[in-house]
C-alpha cells in the first residue's frame, strides 16, 4: 500500500499535506508520497516545502509537461483553466481510493487500499499537534536549513532567550478583497491586548510580510517591541517556534511556528476566520487562549 498526497496551497497548507500524510503512512505502515504537480504548474516556486521534504517520495511534472502547462494557461480561458485542473485530479487519482480532508477522522476505514489524501487537511490539526515525534521530525528538518542556522545570532542580540514572538499577516488577506471579506484580518488591537495578556517584560519579536504597517501601528504601542526581518519564510517559523510565548495572527503560517515550538503560552484570535465555512475552527488548540481579534476584550 501507497500513501499519497496532492500537494495543495502555499507552504503552510503544503506542510499540513505533509504531516497528514506522514501521520497515516505511519499508522498504515505504508510508503509516503508527495505529489506536487498540481502547485507546480505555476513553476518551480509552486513545491514550497522541498528542504523538509526530502527523504519522501515525490511525484512532480517532467519539462514538456510544465512547458505544455504554461503554453496552455497563456491561450486559453480561466473556465478551460479549471476543467483542465480537474482532468489533472482525476489523473492523478487513478488507481487510488480518495481520501478527502472532510473524512479525516474515518481515515482508517481507507487502509485497504493505495489511498490519495485530497484537500488542505487542517481539519487535522489536533491529531498533528498531538504527535510529538511527527512535531520533532519537522522541526529538525527545518533547523537544518542554511539560513534558519543563524536565526541564534538574533536571539543572542536581544540579551536573553526568553522572548515573546508576534506573527502579523496581512499580504494578500488584505490586498485581495474577497480574502478580506471571507478571512478578516486581525486588528492593531488584537496584537496590543494579546501582549498585554501575556504579561512579560521580556522582548517582542514582530513577524510579518508589512514591516510598514508593523513600524505604523504596532512598535510605537508594545513596548521593547522591533520587528524582525528574517529574509526567509523558513527563518521567519524558526523565530516563532523559538519563542518563550507566541501570538497567532489568523494563518497556518503562525500556527505551525506556535506548534512546532510546542508551548503553551499561546494567544490566537477569534473568530480565526469570519466567514465560518472557510474553516478553522480546529486551528485553536484546547491549551491556547482565544481572544476577539478585532476588539480590545477576550
Amino acid at each position: 500500500m501507497t500513501v499519497t498526497v496532492e500537494m495543495r496551497g502555499g507552504r503552510a497548507n503544503q506542510m499540513f499535506g505533509l504531516a497528514a500524510g506522514m501521520l497515516v503512512s505511519k499508522d498504515s505502515g505504508s510508503e509516503l508520497i508527495l505529489d506536487h504537480r498540481l502547485i507546480s504548474r505555476h513553476g518551480p516556486k509552486g513545491f514550497q516545502i522541498s528542504e523538509i521534504a526530502n527523504g519522501f517520495k515525490t511525484v512532480h511534472l517532467n519539462d514538456l509537461e510544465m512547458h505544455m502547462w504554461r503554453k496552455f494557461r497563456r491561450v486559453q480561458p480561466a473556465v478551460e483553466i479549471r476543467v483542465a485542473s480537474r482532468i489533472m485530479e482525476a489523473r492523478s487519482s487513478r488507481g487510488m481510493v480518495t481520501l478527502p480532508e472532510e473524512r479525516w477522522e474515518h481515515r482508517r476505514s481507507y487502509y485497504s487500499d493505495p489511498v490519495l489524501l485530497r484537500g488542505y487537511f487542517q481539519n487535522a490539526a489536533p491529531d498533528i499537534a498531538a504527535d510529538i515525534d511527527l512535531i520533532s521530525s519537522i522541526k529538525s528538518s527545518i533547523a537544518a536549513i542554511p539560513e534558519v542556522a543563524q536565526i541564534g545570532e538574533v536571539v543572542r542580540d536581544l540579551g536573553t532567550d526568553r522572548y515573546i514572538a508576534v506573527h502579523v499577516r496581512r499580504g494578500d488577506y488584505v490586498n485581495v478583497p474577497r480574502n478580506l471579506e471571507r478571512l478578516g484580518v486581525c486588528s492593531a488591537e488584537y496584537y496590543i491586548s494579546a501582549v498585554d495578556a501575556l504579561a512579560g517584560s521580556i522582548p517582542v519579536l514582530i513577524v510579518s510580510d508589512d514591516h510598514a504597517w508593523c513600524e505604523q501601528n504596532l512598535v510605537n504601542r508594545i513596548p521593547n517591541s522591533r520587528v524582525f526581518d528574517g529574509g526567509s519564510a523558513w527563518s521567519d517559523m524558526s523565530v516563532i517556534s523559538g519563542a518563550s510565548a507566541v501570538v497567532l495572527s489568523n494563518s497556518t503560517f503562525s500556527w505551525w511556528g506556535a506548534v512546532l515550538g510546542q508551548g503553551s503560552d499561546v494567544i490566537f484570535p477569534t473568530p480565526w476566520f469570519d466567514d465560518p465555512s472557510a474553516g478553522g475552527d480546529c486551528l485553536g488548540l484546547e491549551n491556547w487562549t482565544g481572544i476577539s481579534k478585532s476588539k480590545n476584550t477576550r
